[in-house]
């Protein structure tokens, strides 16, 4: 997801956490003193990973490249987003380029990357889906998590950065949305809904 390597990260830089799930601390502390099989089942995370199943099942094997979200924090001073993401085989970090993520719209996530003859786990925010506007890879996130005002504010986040209406319809469905930003609608939705917040 990024175009350099993990030398070349400063993993020193202070991070600016953005979102939490409410089960990330209960399961990152498991895994600091077991494997992840068995730091699931002893953390609050077991029973929504078991509802994630078919999730799993359609990035892994069906190459609908996606990752549920349990982490998310910014590091401004390298552009970059860090997710810490839960796979079938555990709990792991990614770098993303900040100025390649998007937002994308539910209707785009239901076309292009869920299978109808599996129940949606009923966690996932269809309202908050981000995507690497180069690989195509989604971000999904739960609608239970915190999204922290710090970071949603800072200025390397900001709607006035990254919004651009033009053309935004179609692109995604044609895989062509490079450009591709919030709708107006979009836009209400999310500053609408971190005022409730502030």
């Amino acid at each position: 997801s990024i175009g350099r390597s993990l030398k070349e990260i400063d993993q020193t830089e202070k991070e600016i956490l953005v979102y939490e799930s409410k089960e990330y601390h209960s399961l990152a502390k498991e895994m600091n003193i077991s494997p992840f099989p068995r730091a699931l089942v002893e953390s609050d995370m077991k029973k929504k990973f078991f509802q994630l199943l078919p999730f799993f099942y359609e990035a892994r094997r069906l190459k609908y490249d996606k990752d549920f979200v349990l982490r998310m924090s910014l590091l401004p001073n390298q552009d970059l987003l860090k997710m810490s993401i839960i796979r079938f085989g555990g709990l792991f970090d990614k770098y993303v380029e900040l100025n390649n993520v998007i937002p994308i719209n539910p209707y785009d996530y239901w076309n292009t990357h869920t299978m109808f003859i599996y129940k949606l786990a009923p966690f996932l925010d269809l309202d908050m889906i981000y995507a690497d506007k180069n690989t195509k890879w989604m971000y999904v996130f739960d609608k239970t998590g915190s999204w922290k005002r710090e970071g949603y504010n800072h200025p390397r986040l900001s709607l006035e950065k990254t919004y651009n209406e033009h053309a935004w319809f179609n692109e995604f469905s044609s895989y062509e949305y490079g450009n591709a930003q919030f709708t107006i609608f979009q836009k209400f939705k999310f500053s609408n809904r971190f005022a409730k917040k502030k």
